[in-house]
Parts: C-alpha cells; sequence; structure tokens
C-alpha cells in the first residue's frame, strides 16, 4: 500500500532482442502485458553486465519495444548499482544511456537490491508518476471523459423560497449536563425487554406495522389472495 492505495507489481518474463515471430509464449505474454495495461513501465538495465548482455544490446531491446510504451509514464531503472556505479562506467555507455533521456518524460533511477539502495525511491517515484498520470489523462481535453464533459451532466439545485413564512432554524435544548432533554418515544429497546423477560420474552414484530387502522395489526395475513 502507498497514499492508501493498494498497488500491484508485475514482473514480467525477460525479453530478447529479436523479432516478434520468433519470440516464444512466454516473451509474447511480456509483450501483451506492456501493450495493454495501464501502468508505468519500470525497464530494467543491468549496468554490471552480469546477465549476459552488454550495455548496448540492452538499450538496442529498449529500442525495439519502445512503441509498447507509447502513452505509458515510463522510468529506467539501472541495477546492480553496488557492483557498477554510473560514474564508472565507459563514457560510450553513458552516452548510450543519456540518449534515451532525451524524451523529458522518461526519468533514470538506480537501485540494488542486495544494498536497498534507491529502491524505496524507484517505489515512490514510480507509484507518484502513475498517479499523476492518471490524473492528467482525466482532465486532458483530448479525454472523452475530461472535465467538461463531467460537469455537464452534474446538475446542482439551489432551492428557492416558496413563500414569505419565516422559518427559523430549531435547535435542540440541552441541559447543563449537556444531554438532551427532548422526549424519545420507545426508550426501551427490544433488547431491553428480551434480557430483563428471559425465555418468557416473545418478539412482537407487528406492533410496529404502521396501518391505516391499528385493529388490523394482528389480522391473520392470507397466503394467497385473489386466487
Amino acid at each position: 500500500n502507498y497514499r492508501y492505495l493498494p498497488w500491484q507489481i508485475i514482473d514480467t518474463p525477460g525479453i530478447l532482442d529479436h523479432s516478434l515471430e520468433n519470440r516464444n509464449v512466454i516473451e509474447m505474454q511480456s509483450i501483451t502485458a506492456l501493450a495493454h495495461l495501464r501502468a508505468c513501465v519500470l525497464f530494467m538495465i543491468d549496468i554490471s553486465e552480469h546477465c549476459g548482455y552488454s550495455i548496448k544490446k540492452q538499450v538496442e531491446l529498449f529500442h525495439s519495444i519502445s512503441p509498447l510504451f507509447t502513452g505509458k509514464p515510463l522510468f529506467i531503472v539501472l541495477t546492480k548499482i553496488d557492483l557498477v556505479k554510473f560514474k564508472d562506467l565507459k563514457q560510450e555507455d553513458k552516452d548510450l544511456l543519456n540518449k534515451l533521456l532525451n524524451d523529458k518524460k522518461i526519468k533514470m533511477m538506480g537501485l540494488s537490491n542486495i544494498t536497498k539502495e534507491g529502491l524505496s525511491e524507484v517505489k515512490k517515484s514510480a507509484c507518484d508518476l502513475l498517479l499523476s498520470h492518471r490524473v492528467e489523462q482525466k482532465m486532458s481535453k483530448s479525454n472523452p471523459k475530461n472535465l467538461e464533459s463531467i460537469l455537464s451532466r452534474i446538475h446542482v439545485s439551489k432551492p428557492k423560497k416558496r413563500d414569505e413564512k419565516k422559518r427559523e432554524a430549531v435547535e435542540p435544548k440541552f441541559d447543563s449536563n449537556g444531554e438532551d432533554n427532548m422526549d424519545i418515544e420507545n426508550s426501551t429497546t427490544e433488547r431491553d425487554k428480551e434480557i430483563e423477560l428471559g425465555d418468557k420474552y416473545k418478539m412482537d414484530l407487528q406492533k410496529n406495522y404502521l396501518l391505516k387502522n391499528n385493529e388490523w395489526k394482528y389480522d391473520v395475513i392470507p397466503h394467497f389472495i385473489d386466487g
């Protein structure tokens, strides 16, 4: 939970950089999730290259599936920063990563699952970004459910005076102890009677029936009427 809202994190299966028709079922699950879920995408790049793929290969994969990120808030997350820091990378690799940030809407952060460095910051930033993105979508004019279309369906009624009679506000009267002095009808509840009478108590719901004639309260109710 974050900001009193439940959040779901989906760890999609890994995707390799090859053509769509050569991707297997597991990879296609990731493609489908990225294409259809209204989510904030965290694209992980292992800058230590211990995953077996160079930074260049990982950046190429990002570019190959970037159309799936259209219209979604996006983070580039540099992982395993406990092994390699961004400042220690080759200038060539730094340039490749910095080129990903040409779009001002893309943000880059680092984290380490071992030392927990940057972990909470990434989670909070992703949640905040997704929240602000959804608010922008709702308030955007290009959205059919924009503010104007919502307001057009809302009617605010303003009461008008029906006559010249002056109606004063009625306030309940209280005693010196702050207790209400107004008489309360049937202050003894059915539960009180049940406790008092014990086994002799019988619940009588019919006594509270609101009928035109009180004598009708205990009339036998027919199971069938008019055949």
